[in-house]
């Protein structure tokens, strides 16, 4: 960057002001702002120029990657030429080479935002430079910590925590077993702030900072996580593929990508009422849904734009895009029913209607993100961080691909109409061919129900193909046993976790219409903490149990009618249904497997609905129920919490399949996540494994785009193994 970054930064230290500031409740001491620090780079000459602003941002990031300078409350952040963006000295090269006791402060977790009671936080801190020479101290150190500092259960207002400690636990412990003589205690608090920054620990009540406090509790983190994070750490990187590379790891297995429920893009190829939307998206593109929430953000945002144009040209300003933007009320809903009819099917819930025809986006591009548009593409995403770090690792259109289906019909019509597993088949075999390795299949949630369908048919057709052409099974958050949020879905609504594009009243119409979502109907009911469904019938005074079949029954006989058409009487899928456990879906797929899935956040397992007696077959969930909650009961027999007429389970509700206390993703419910538990054995015998990985807090949809799922994938398509038990805690 022509001057010497080091050099700078050690003249920096001495020459830009940094003084205590505030920003609302909160103190932060010995601060520089992000504009101080790019306008002084910008001073500085470089061969003889003045630096622009973007160079000085660079050479300020530069500073930022090597430690020298890091965010008040997130070292991770980059630096930002703004008034209101506050960093400190960490360590630069006038401390590392010559320390004393007016050298820079040390680390955010050094300082907390309220005035220190020692005074010292701002000192030169040896523990944390024997850290940041080598990272791997940190990592070693914190393992320690996670083995022998004590835990306790307490409670904090009217909520109990389990296995937590106080920041004076910490701290006393980081004292007392410090790798470095003569530290002092602020030393040791600053220390122990660097374990928030790797996810070792978490604070109970989100504090961000480690307080030296009793009354201050927090909890081991994910070991999964902490690992993740020391090895980005470990080699300066933000990108967890670029780590991984890095490290020296690289791709073994070509990989095929299977989204999941609503996960694969839709356009039109034929339409008789809008033919200009023929080769665009239909799903999903708000501006075609028309009234939704989205679009009336958007068109807020337009109208604005649109007079500030006009104000400005003092005319009129023609366009388009903003005129498409600005429907009326009517308008707007006389466009959502033009989209549902691109999106529903016929009646028989599979065939096109008359004069429309939708089809998936093929190939990666088909399952990235669902939307294109500047506002709507990142809220809509799926595979797309995935697929990055998939390319960051070092994979390409060699050996990742993926398949896309209409997740609008049964696994038996996408053979029919689109040939969808004979196209699998025979893409895992040009993989195979061109890379010479076996095929990881990758599926996420209904994606996994598909590869599972997929096993079944190939291998009734080719016995022995998928010994011959397949490594492993990656099934991400995969329900195994279903998912009883189907359920809800087809009784009384969803938006398919897309409430910023879908209405609830659109979510209905289509989970009714579409053949495939008793795909995903609960399975071994009995295995789930509680009864699926409870209803009454009139006045609510007794809460009746109803399975699967008797609820769906009731509220949308159509779609019981399409899970006995296309799933009870399937002979690759529960083939009658008289012997559930060695049914199709419920017998092991011939191929090692892969589980990776989030536990331990709230997940629906249980409804309390309500009928309408003015709407046949019209039920809403019902808030009379909530007084049941976690009363053990015969309407609420596991005892489970109860809120807005759902029932979930929480990482206090007791697994009777795994004898312990844990919950689900958010999603999917515990039971159907873990389910491939019962086949270990079978695998064993027959030469195959079973992995399994659990990960604490990780979100059904939201760990999509999280590096601790990149860490765990990529280790696995690199041939290597999680290197330690994800369940020694249980």
């Amino acid at each position: 960057m022509g001057d010497d970054v080091e050099e700078m930064a050690r003249r920096a230290v001495k020459e830009i002001e940094r003084k205590d500031r505030r920003h609302k409740i909160h103190k932060y001491r010995d601060c520089l702002l992000g504009s101080d620090i790019v306008s002084w780079i910008s001073r500085q000459r470089d061969g003889g120029k003045t630096r622009s602003k973007r160079e000085s941002v660079e050479v300020a990031n530069e500073w930022q990657r090597r430690k020298y300078l890091i965010h008040v409350s997130d070292s991770r952040k980059a630096v930002e030429d703004s008034s209101s963006a506050f960093y400190r000295w960490s360590s630069p090269p006038s401390a590392t080479s010559s320390p004393s006791p007016s050298s820079p402060p040390t680390s955010a977790a050094c300082a907390e935002e309220e005035e220190s009671a020692s005074g010292s936080g701002s000192a030169y801190n040896p523990l944390l430079l024997h850290f940041m020479e080598d990272p791997r101290r940190l990592e070693v150190f914190a393992e320690s910590c996670r083995s022998q500092l004590s835990t306790t259960d307490t409670k904090i207002g009217f909520k109990e925590y389990k296995d937590v400690f106080s920041g004076d636990d910490l701290t006393t412990w980081v004292l007392a077993n410090s790798p470095v003589p003569g530290i002092t205690r602020a030393h040791a608090v600053a220390a122990a702030g660097s374990f928030l920054e790797v996810n070792l620990v978490e604070s109970v009540l989100k504090l961000g900072v480690v307080r030296d406090a009793v009354d201050a509790f927090y909890r081991f983190g994910d070991r999964l996580r902490f690992k993740a994070e020391c090895l980005k750490q470990r080699h300066h990187q933000k990108k967890m593929g670029l780590a991984m590379r890095d490290e020296g790891l690289k791709p073994k297995y070509p990989v095929i990508l299977v989204p999941g429920l609503a996960s694969s893009a839709l356009e039109v190829f034929e339409s008789d009422t809008k033919p200009d939307w023929i080769r665009t998206r239909v799903w999903i593109d708000p501006m075609k849904i028309g009234n939704l929430q989205k679009a009336q953000a958007i068109q807020n945002k337009a109208t604005k734009v649109k007079d500030r144009l006009a104000k400005k040209a003092q005319k009129h300003v023609p366009s388009e895009h903003v005129d498409l933007l600005l429907h009326s009320d009517k308008n707007r809903d006389a466009l959502s029913r033009v989209w549902l009819k691109h999106m529903v099917l016929a009646e028989d819930g599979f065939s096109d209607p008359p004069g429309i025809r939708v089809r998936p986006v093929p190939g990666l591009h088909g399952c990235d993100f669902l939307g294109e548009g500047k506002f709507d593409k990142k809220p809509s995403y799926v595979l797309g961080f995935l697929i990055e770090a998939l390319c960051n690792f070092g994979y390409d259109t060699n050996n990742l691909t993926a398949m896309p289906y209409d997740w609008r019909i049964p696994p038996e019509k996408l053979e029919e109409r689109d040939r969808y597993y004979t196209r699998l088949m025979r893409q895992t075999e040009l993989m195979f061919d061109v890379n010479g390795e076996k095929v990881v299949l990758v599926g996420h949630s209904m994606g996994n129900r598909c590869l599972q369908y997929f096993f079944a048919w190939v291998e009734k057709h080719s016995p022995g193909w998928c010994e011959t052409y397949v490594q492993s099974f990656l099934a991400m958050g995969a329900p195994f046993l279903g998912a009883p949020k189907v359920v809800r879905s087809v009784v009384s609504g969803d938006q398919l976790g897309l409430d910023m594009f879908l209405l609830l009243k659109e979510g209905l119409a289509m989970a009714r219409a579409n053949a495939s979502l008793p795909w995903l109907f609960p399975l071994r009911e009995e295995d789930y903490p509680n009864d699926v469904a409870y209803c009454v019938d009139g006045p609510q005074e007794q809460w009746t149990s109803h399975d699967v079949q008797g609820m769906i029954n009731k509220a949308s006989p159509r779609s019981w009618g399409f899970y006995e058409d296309f799933y009870l009487n399937s002979d690759l899928f529960l083939a009658g249904g008289k012997a559930l456990d060695s049914s199709p879906i419920l017998t092991r797929p011939p191929v090692n497997i892969w589980c990776v899935y989030g536990v331990n956040l709230r997940t629906e397992v249980s409804y309390y609905f309500a009928s309408d007696p003015d709407k046949p077959a019209h039920f809403s969930l019902s808030a009379a129920a909530d007084h049941l909650s976690y009363q053990k009961c015969a309407q609420n027999p596991g005892g489970i919490k109860i809120k807005g007429g759902m029932g979930f389970e929480t990482r206090r509700t007791f697994q009777e399949t795994v004898g312990y206390e844990i919950c689900g993703d958010g999603t999917v419910p515990y039971a159907s996540l873990q389910y491939p538990r019962v086949w270990m054995e079978d695998a064993k015998k027959n030469g195959k494994s079973i992995e399994i990985v659990e990960i604490e807090g990780a979100d059904h949809r939201d760990m999509l785009s999280e590096d601790v799922l990149f860490y765990v994938v990529l280790t696995f398509l690199s041939g290597s193994s999680i290197s330690f038990d994800v369940h020694k805690d249980k």
